[in-house]
């Protein structure tokens, strides 16, 4: 018996290192006040909240390099195309 067929996760940040290595990021939401207004840092950056998390660092790297992989087999030069378009270590939707 499959209990799980699959794992969608959406809201996941694709991000590529300045050594060129790609990984994705677990979910998160903005954390929001009672008022409705999104909390801001010291810095004016906004604040956010996990939505999915692991207790073993591992893990979260596995689950990267298994999105990596399944990311590369919809659409093998998507990393490739990202990592040409900036210098590294930036944010990209992919």
């Amino acid at each position: 018996m499959r209990v799980v067929d699959c794992v969608t996760l959406f809201g996941c940040g694709c991000v590529m290192s300045r050594d060129g290595w790609p990984s994705v990021a677990l979910p998160t939401k903005p954390l929001v006040r009672a008022d409705g207004v999104i909390w801001r840092d010291e810095h004016g950056k906004w604040r956010f909240d996990p939505v999915l998390s692991f207790d073993d660092p591992a893990a979260v790297r596995l689950s990267s390099d298994a999105a990596v992989v399944a990311i590369g087999l919809c659409d093998p030069g998507v990393f490739q195309a990202a990592e040409a378009q900036s210098d590294g270590g930036n944010r990209h939707e992919l």
